[in-house]
């Protein structure tokens, strides 16, 4: 039976309540919210708490910002990046034809050079006339 009053006054003095004006009875006040009580040092860490909060909130808003700033970036390179990419391969294919046409290039010369040269019959019969002439004239001689 006291557990039971002790819980009944607990309860009606956290719950804020106050003498009536009827009879100086224990009765709450129609206007009256409850009250909840906190020591000094628990609502100094409450307020340190919410200043935290709305700091990190805050905080969160200018990171977002420059998240989308970086975003922006990011996007601006990766185009930048893709075009570096076409650009180098398009050289790749320019250095590898350039090194087609160099081969048929060289080819083309060798055939010339090959064209241009006298055959080793031709090199063979003018060297047995240079020296069936060289004899002639020594036999008239």
């Amino acid at each position: 039976m006291k557990k039971l009053f002790v819980s009944i006054v607990i309860f009606f003095v956290s719950c804020g309540m106050c003498y009536g004006a009827e009879g100086g009875t224990l009765l709450p006040k129609p206007s009256d919210n409850p009250q909840v009580c906190f020591t000094q040092e628990t609502a100094r860490e409450m307020v340190t708490a919410l200043q935290r909060c709305r700091i990190q909130s805050e905080e969160i808003i200018v990171i977002e910002e420059a998240n989308q700033q970086l975003q922006v970036q990011v996007d601006a390179l990766t185009q930048r990046n893709i075009t570096v990419t076409d650009n180098f391969n398009t050289c790749v294919a320019a250095s590898a034809k350039k090194d087609v046409l160099m081969k048929q290039k060289d080819a083309a010369c060798d055939e010339r050079v090959d064209k241009a040269k006298p055959s080793l019959w031709t090199m063979i019969s003018s060297a047995l006339g240079v020296f069936a002439i060289g004899l002639i004239i020594g036999l008239v001689i």
